[in-house]
């Protein structure tokens, strides 16, 4: 499991795109995210990288808890 920046997010408009074929070259299988634009959706669905989502304007570590649970996997330290 990695945290990643998302080199798009100051992007106005079309960051989506640019995020999916990033993270499909890290051969990433999941996401989490509070939220996924419809555009990056398609994008993601289409590489079969699995969409979880979490709450917003929560630290990473518990988004990880939070999105892990929903999957039904413990973080192993």
């Amino acid at each position: 499991m990695k945290a990643l920046n998302n080199p798009a997010s100051s992007y106005e408009y079309g960051s989506g795109p640019v995020t999916a074929k990033m993270l499909r070259d890290l051969n990433v299988t999941h996401v989490f995210a509070a939220e996924f634009g419809p555009g990056v959706s398609t994008i993601l669905e289409d590489h079969d990288i699995r969409m979880v989502q979490v709450k917003s304007n929560i630290k990473v570590s518990e988004a990880i808890k939070e999105g892990l649970a929903k999957l039904n996997l413990k973080l192993k330290v």
